[in-house]
């Protein structure tokens, strides 16, 4: 692949995160996103299925960085 196809993915994955995030906020009292597994978990079911690769792994990025900051 190249560098602008994986740029697409990456972005793809971004969105589709943050979506799906806003999705289970309209839900849940809190989000747990001091609980990696819970909150995968609940991104799964938002999606519908298992995340894909490149989801798993912004999503773990993005709950590091919400839980560090």
């Amino acid at each position: 692949m190249n560098v602008t196809t994986n740029r697409e993915i990456e972005r793809l994955a971004i969105h589709n995160i943050v979506k799906w995030v806003g999705e289970i906020d309209e839900r849940e009292e809190i989000l747990p996103l001091g609980n990696r597994e819970e909150m995968m978990a609940l991104l799964e079911n938002a999606k519908g299925h298992e995340l894909n690769n490149e989801e798993r792994m912004i999503a773990a990025e993005m709950l590091v960085n919400s839980v560090v900051n």
